[in-house]
């Protein structure tokens, strides 16, 4: 793995860069020369700093995959929600004619809680990925095409956990913009359950895809 190749050279990069600048300068001017041997307390500083940075690296792929998979549950209970309930596209299994999933508790308040509790989860998780993203180190070339495409879906994925979880309390309490007829509530949550979900897919999908990139 990228990982593990990258761990083995930051081993090697941190004990050059450990040296004394002279030292670096004597490697570089005579490279077939040997090359200067650490003092013990060097060499143990820069095992750390290895160590600290692999461990950093574990931290953030475990946090990575983890968010990943409560985001996908997310906006498959999500799906649930969108065919159980009244949407822009019809009145939904629970007041309709087709079977709902989960029968009745599928209707229940208890289905949108548990959906709401794995939104939270999922921008709980998203929120501690990100801090560890920030400080451990960076695996990919500046410029490549890996990195690019990382920093397009990290931007994505952060405007979008945000714009979903803003989007799924408005679905649900629609009475916090002042929309206080019970008609008009009906209405606006119909339509507004349909953009929360789409918001939502394109945020886990783009997500996936970047947890994807640093894996493979």
């Amino acid at each position: 793995m990228r990982a593990m190749r990258s761990g083995s050279a930051a081993i090697i990069l941190t004990g050059f860069l450990a040296a004394t600048p002279a030292q670096a300068q004597e490697v570089t001017a005579r490279p077939g020369e040997l090359r200067p041997v650490l003092s013990v307390e060097e060499q143990q500083n820069a095992q750390a700093l290895a160590t600290q940075s692999h461990e950093l690296v574990t931290a953030y792929r475990v946090l990575e995959v983890a968010t990943a998979a409560v985001l996908a549950t997310t906006a498959v209970f999500g799906a649930f929600q969108l065919y159980n309930l009244p949407t822009s596209f019809g009145v939904g299994a629970c007041e309709g004619d087709n079977d709902p999933i989960f029968d009745d508790y599928g209707c229940r308040q208890s289905l949108s809680t548990v959906h709401g509790g794995l939104g939270i989860a999922s921008l709980l998780l998203y929120t501690a990925t990100g801090i560890v993203g920030l400080i451990a180190p960076d695996e990919d070339v500046e410029g490549s095409g890996g990195d690019i495409a990382r920093d397009v879906l990290t931007w994505v994925a952060s405007i979008g956990i945000g714009l979903t979880a803003v989007l799924g309390i408005l679905a649900r309490y629609p009475d916090v913009i002042g929309i206080d007829d019970p008609g008009d509530q009906y209405s606006f949550s119909r339509h507004m359950r349909v953009v929360h979900f789409a918001v939502a897919t394109t945020t886990a999908a783009a997500f996936v895809t970047h947890v994807a990139i640093d894996l493979f």
